[in-house]
């Protein structure tokens, strides 16, 4: 009997050991097909390091199997063709929910790729799944500057740009809400996801990678970032091409997990897609202006905004920021349509600046610019600070964004202040524009009648160029274009019936100018559907509504 015990005592011993041992060094499975085929570690850098020596070569499937602690000095994974670096595609994908964790030097993140190219993070279990079951998870505290979660490495020169890559069904938590005023920080350069400067150890906003190309993030949680998502490439051969970003909540209901500036950040981008993502609670208390979408860089071209929510968008420093829902400031023909924008915020500060305030929709450069469809809500009392405020659902700033064609679209605008001056419009552009080669119709310009509330302003001056109705403005916008807010509503100043002010749909059964009062956008293709995923009428039917 006491063998029997002793048996069993060991079993139990060597099936504890084995556990043990599968916990502490199996976290990571990987499976190839050339070189060693199979092998375990315990880190996904580890798998990196043996990926770069060339021990695993051609298709090669990392299974994340348990939590991973990722080194301070991460491994990057290299391009194939690198010293002994020979793969064909990597999978990145979990068997069992779990967490990649780390806490990155300077210039890293806790996943790190150097010019690779054909890689995919799939978060989810299931083949074919949308769980988020994978977690890349930054654990710096809110001081270390220049990291991220995943950070893509991309070069101008040997090819060494990313291409092909997926990073889809995960949560990707950054390491700072950064300037929300919760977590002590003005850290401005935590990421979500970064993809821009080239240099080793630094993240900065506004330097410039190379060659993020066929890029795709789907389906993501993102929060806890100063920026969420960031692609910044190059000028010339070096953009961006074909970059997707689509589907991922970016934000949080956590204060402490909240974004501090922007939600998406692309320059230097041709042909792209922004689509179907929900961003909200980016909020700043320090100097600097807020935005959930940003697209800047002069060679950026044709990218298409749409479906996107975008909400409680905050600058909240006493010393005066703007907060942008879409901020265009550079490139061209890009196309913004089908979003709904609402609760974008600031306090008082100047009433004659086209960047201190709050505005839905800001264009600052480019021209060819397609606003069709949008849903555009400002609301809310400006309590704070002691100057006379100003904001607008769509501002024009420069001259030379001309060629603009904005139809279909509600622009609401009810801020209010307790301010004695205060000019709130639903359309503000600048002083000498030219609206001959501009088009504006079909949209509602949707404002309260009262002394503080326009259907449009032309230039900064305070009290001065402010255009209290429709009629009003017509003979400001049809001057070079007769055209021009010919179908444009409501007749008589009326803020937009909205369900609620969160709630950007429109009752059933209400009477408005909205229903029915766009007109059909060819340019979209058919069936052409709207921010819910419905049919809009096509040729032949009833009109399409206003708005998203």
């Amino acid at each position: 009997m006491k063998k029997m015990y002793k048996l069993r005592a060991i079993m139990l011993f060597v099936a504890l050991f084995f556990m043990s041992t599968v916990s502490l060094f199996g976290q990571i499975g990987l499976t190839a097909t050339g070189g060693t085929t199979t092998a375990t570690y315990t880190t996904i850098s580890a798998a990196f390091a043996a990926i770069n020596a060339g021990t695993h070569q051609g298709d090669i499937v990392i299974s994340v199997n348990g939590n991973t602690t990722e080194p301070a000095a991460p491994v990057y994974l290299n391009a194939t063709g690198m010293a002994s670096t020979l793969f064909t595609s990597v999978l990145i994908k979990p068997t069992v929910v779990a967490t990649i964790a780390g806490i990155p030097n300077a210039g890293a993140g806790v996943i790190n790729f150097n010019g690779s190219d054909n890689v995919t993070i799939d978060g989810s279990i299931a083949v074919g799944g949308t769980t988020r079951d994978l977690t890349i998870q930054n654990n710096n505290i809110a001081t270390v500057l220049n990291t991220a979660a995943i950070r893509l490495l991309g070069w101008t020169t040997g090819g060494m740009g990313v291409t092909n890559m997926v990073i889809k069904n995960n949560v990707i938590i950054g390491s700072t809400p950064g300037n929300n005023g919760t977590s002590g920080s003005t850290n401005t350069s935590s990421y979500g996801i970064y993809a821009g400067s080239n240099a080793l150890t630094t993240m900065s906003a506004f330097a410039s990678g190379a060659n993020y190309d066929n890029i795709t993030v789907e389906n993501n949680e993102v929060k806890k970032a100063h920026i969420g998502i960031h692609f910044y490439g190059n000028t010339g051969t070096s953009t961006n091409d074909n970059l997707v970003i689509k589907n991922n909540t970016i934000g949080s209901t956590v204060t402490a997990d909240e974004i501090g500036l922007k939600g998406i950040n692309v320059y230097f981008t041709v042909i792209g897609l922004i689509e179907g993502n929900t961003i909200f609670n980016v909020k700043s208390t320090t100097f600097t202006n807020t935005m959930a979408i940003e697209i800047g860089g002069a060679a950026s071209s044709a990218i298409t905004i749409s479906k996107n929510r975008m909400e409680a968008i905050y600058s909240e420093s006493v010393s005066g920021y703007g907060a942008y829902g879409v901020n265009l400031i550079g490139g061209n023909n890009h196309v913004v349509v089908n979003n709904v924008i609402t609760d974008v915020k600031t306090v008082n500060y100047s009433i004659n600046s086209t960047t201190w305030n709050a505005f839905g929709i800001r264009i600052i450069s480019g021209t060819g610019h397609k606003i069709y469809y949008n849903s555009v809500n400002l609301y809310g009392n400006l309590t704070i600070g002691a100057n006379p405020p100003a904001s607008a659902a769509l501002v024009v700033t420069s001259t030379v964004s001309t060629g603009l064609d904005i139809r279909n679209n509600i622009f609401s605008n009810k801020t209010s202040s307790a301010m004695a001056s205060q000019e709130h419009s639903a359309v503000w552009f600048p002083a000498g524009y030219n609206f001959q080669t501009t088009t504006m119709n079909n949209n509602y310009y949707g404002v309260p009648m009262d002394a503080f509330h326009f259907v449009g302003k032309i230039g900064t001056t305070p009290g001065a160029g402010l255009y209290s109705g429709l009629a009003a403005w017509q003979a400001i916008s049809q001057v070079n274009n007769a055209t021009n807010d010919v179908q444009s509503r409501p007749i008589t100043n009326l803020v937009a019936p909205y369900t609620t002010d969160l709630n950007l749909t429109i009752p059933a059964g209400t009477i408005t100018a909205i229903e029915s009062g766009g007109v059909e956008i060819t340019s979209l293709g058919v069936p052409n559907t709207d921010f819910l995923g419905a049919t809009r009428p096509g040729t032949g039917g009833t009109a399409p509504d206003m708005g998203a």
